[in-house]
């Protein structure tokens, strides 16, 4: 197997670009069982990057978040933005929503 080097360049991506869906996703679901009052802001902000970057799947998890923090006008955003997602957790956890 050859050798490889893998330089890594700084400062070309903002820091929102640098951090991905999946670990924003993963501090939300954190902070959702350690401290919910960071939920909110997280939630916000996963919303915007994945908008931004047009990630629905991730865009749908930050609105189920939002939802559970108490904003029920996100429920059907939700539904809209799950729409051709293939994850069935996420369809659950929609549903379990909108049954509320």
């Amino acid at each position: 197997m050859p050798f490889v080097t893998v330089k890594v360049i700084e400062n070309v991506f903002t820091p929102e670009e640098k951090s991905s869906g999946h670990i924003a996703l993963a501090q939300l679901n954190l902070a959702a069982k350690a401290d919910p009052r960071q939920v909110p802001d997280l939630a916000a902000r996963l919303y915007r990057d994945a908008v931004r970057f047009d990630l629905p799947e991730f865009a749908a998890w930050a609105l189920v978040h939002q939802a559970r923090s108490g904003d029920r006008s996100r429920v059907a955003l939700a539904q809209a933005a799950a729409r051709g997602v293939d994850n069935p957790a996420l369809h659950e956890a929609i549903a379990a929503l909108a049954d509320r």
